[in-house]
């Protein structure tokens, strides 16, 4: 089996940057690597020959435009090159992300090879809806809605709303994070053959839980501070409860849709407004239980650091968490202020209860390493190919590992 990978991500970075290396740590050491294709390289494990780094940018001259212009043209370019070498290398498999392989999907299906295209959020009509709905219920207009109409076809929500959609009909697999990302694209009429959920994973051995403390109470939120995240509600929930001795700490770069809301709490010594944490370990080794209540989400990663930490977690079904109610933590309905605070009260009153909720948070996160994360994507890989060649013996393989 030969695999192209591509990501607009630098190889080795944080985000993607790291869900990417491990990917393709896992086809490389499975000598299946053909070629991976990518804007930077911040690793020395995978070995340059493998690799296309991609140097020489032509849409570098419009670096001034808006990020969500310019950045669909970067993609627009790594699709470009990603088809290149897959129409001229051939392969088995090729894995992209929505939004930057719609011609590299075409090209796999030219030389015979399976399409992978991976989703880091719900169906983009789906999630749409959500937070049109959330944003008309907090009476606000959704930011970047108004579009030159000669730079509509790169806009980032357009290409989400068109390309993407071409993209989910065009590929043989759909990878999406969660059950919930799942349900979202059954919804809109995906085939459920398609789909293959892995979730994300988190490194154990950096996110292990802190000295154990008795007070203060702390809730932690890590993440933007914006609508989406469901910021909105927790502040709402904190100030139902009004509990003694306890914080809570919202950590994350400040929206300007919730500025005002924060300003009415700015008086309340129990609220502290933190900004980005380029890491946040310590964090959560301070909390007695994490809270993210978002609205539309893939899998969020910080719930997975909080749990490896033996953190408990009270979130919505749209987080995407692994974790199970009751037994990791709690979930709640998305937007329900009243059990989102009723929750944050029973693991506040019974330090036994959160203590035994952290240590499953804890033990489950140990089945969702990285090394689990690269065995559960390899074997998509190897499902689908046996799968088609099940189907049809004769179909046309891929040419092998090119020379560079």
């Amino acid at each position: 089996m030969k695999i192209v990978y591509s990501c607009f991500t630098t190889l080795g970075a944080g985000g993607l940057g790291l869900v990417s290396f491990e990917t393709v740590r896992a086809i490389y050491h499975r000598q299946a690597l053909q070629r991976g294709i990518f804007y930077g390289n911040k690793q020395s494990e995978i070995p340059k020959d493998y690799l296309r780094i991609i140097r020489l940018q032509p849409f570098q001259i419009f670096s001034s435009l808006p990020a969500r212009y310019y950045y669909p043209l970067k993609r627009i370019y790594l699709d470009w090159v990603t088809s290149r070498i897959v129409r001229r290398e051939g392969c088995d498999v090729f894995h992209g992300w929505t939004t930057e392989s719609l011609q590299s999907l075409k090209a796999a299906q030219d030389v015979g090879a399976i399409g992978f295209v991976e989703r880091p959020a719900p169906h983009p009509r789906f999630s749409q809806a959500l937070m049109d709905e959330e944003y008309e219920l907090q009476g606000v207009s959704r930011p970047g809605r108004s579009v030159p109409r000669f730079l509509t076809r790169i806009e980032a929500s357009h290409r989400d709303r068109t390309v993407a959609v071409e993209e989910f009909a065009l590929a043989n697999r759909i990878i999406v994070q969660s059950e919930f990302c799942r349900e979202s694209f059954l919804k809109e009429g995906i085939p459920k053959e398609k789909l293959v959920v892995i979730p994300r994973a988190v490194d154990t051995d950096r996110f292990v839980p802190g000295p154990e403390s008795d007070e203060p109470f702390r809730v932690l939120f890590v993440g933007q501070l914006c609508f989406r995240k469901g910021v909105h509600y927790l502040l709402e929930a904190w100030d139902r409860l009004k509990l003694d001795r306890a914080e809570l700490w919202l950590v994350g770069n400040v929206h300007d849709e919730v500025q005002r809301l924060l300003g009415r709490y700015a008086s309340r010594s129990s609220i502290r407004v933190f900004g980005h944490a380029p890491d946040p370990t310590k964090l959560f080794q301070q909390a007695s239980v994490f809270v993210l209540p978002s609205i539309v989400e893939g899998s969020a990663k910080v719930t997975y650091e909080a749990m490896a930490c033996g953190v408990p977690v009270v979130v919505t079904p749209n987080a995407g968490s692994v974790a199970r109610d009751g037994e990791e933590g709690y979930i709640v309905p998305v937007r329900d202020t009243v059990a989102l605070a009723d929750r944050i009260q029973r693991l506040y009153e019974d330090r036994d209860h959160r203590r035994t909720m952290g240590l499953k948070a804890r033990r489950l996160m140990t089945t969702h390493t990285w090394s689990d994360f690269r065995r559960r994507m390899f074997s998509a890989y190897e499902e689908a190919v046996a799968n088609r060649n099940d189907r049809d013996p004769a179909h046309p393989r891929g040419s092998g590992r090119a020379s560079t």
